[in-house]
């Protein structure tokens, strides 16, 4: 199948190698402080907490009501 059409034999290749390529350049935090900084930004549009999904202003303040919750 592949081996009249190079142009799909070429991007088969490609799309099993860029996984691969991917995760080897992904280089984790060295320490918490490093990984605090990168959630931050992965999480900077998504403002609620993992755990139970409540919703958190800019200065890092849970709103509790919104959760049914009286406190942290």
């Amino acid at each position: 199948m592949f081996q009249r059409c190079p142009i799909i034999r070429r991007l088969f290749l490609t799309a099993m190698l860029l996984p691969i390529v991917t995760f080897v350049y992904a280089n984790p935090p060295a320490n918490f402080t490093q990984a605090k900084k990168k959630a931050e930004t992965i999480f900077k549009t998504h403002r609620a907490t993992l755990y139970c999904d409540c919703p958190y202003n800019e200065k890092k303040q849970i709103d509790l009501l919104s959760c049914q919750m009286q406190e942290a």
